[in-house]
């Protein structure tokens, strides 16, 4: 597709293989939304939403992650627990 971003229409394609992730800044608020998660962790969840095809499929699971309705394990509570990708308690933009 001429003009359209990396990655769109082509549901073969990964949303972080093109630099549409923002891999470091999502490792981050990971870290900072959700302090019981370790680097291991961080990674997994990263990889899990980089690995969504660029499909509808894909469009509604990234929208249950921002919702905070997907878990990561937490290694040291011993349980799953919901995984945070926005600060909704927050007015900073």
């Amino acid at each position: 597709m001429d003009g359209a971003p990396a990655g769109c229409g082509d549901p073969a394609g990964a949303a972080g293989k093109e630099g549409t992730l923002l891999r470091e800044d999502l490792e981050a608020a990971l870290g900072r939304f959700n302090p019981w998660m370790n680097a291991g962790t961080v990674r997994a969840v990263v990889e899990r939403i980089e690995a969504l095809p660029a499909t509808i499929e894909g469009n509604r699971e990234v929208l249950a992650w921002l919702r905070g309705e997907r878990q990561g394990y937490d290694e040291a509570g011993a349980r799953h627990r919901p995984v945070r990708l926005v600060d909704r308690r927050s007015t900073d933009g």
